[in-house]
């Protein structure tokens, strides 16, 4: 489990920057389609298509998923956290 403490740290670093990088495309995105209609726009969407964020946002997420499911269902790795905790 001490070799593999570099590995989860490195592990920790990128979820935590999956997390910074989904909450700045949602704020972006939020930006761009104010509801206030008297509010100044930022820039003109009309005709502009996110297709392609939106699928690597959604592929971003399914990787978190992933790894989420590997993490939670393995038995080994809880076990042996256990025991060097």
């Amino acid at each position: 489990m001490g070799r593999f403490i570099s590995f989860l740290q490195e592990l920790s670093c990128f979820i935590t920057r999956c997390y910074e990088v989904v909450m700045n495309i949602v704020q972006q995105l939020a930006s761009l389609y104010t509801s206030n209609k008297t509010a100044p726009k930022v820039i003109e969407t009309t005709g502009v298509h996110f297709q392609i964020v939106y699928e690597h946002l959604g592929e971003l997420l399914a990787v978190l998923l992933v790894l989420d499911e590997i993490i939670a269902n393995h038995v080994t790795l809880k076990d042996h956290w256990i025991t060097y905790k």
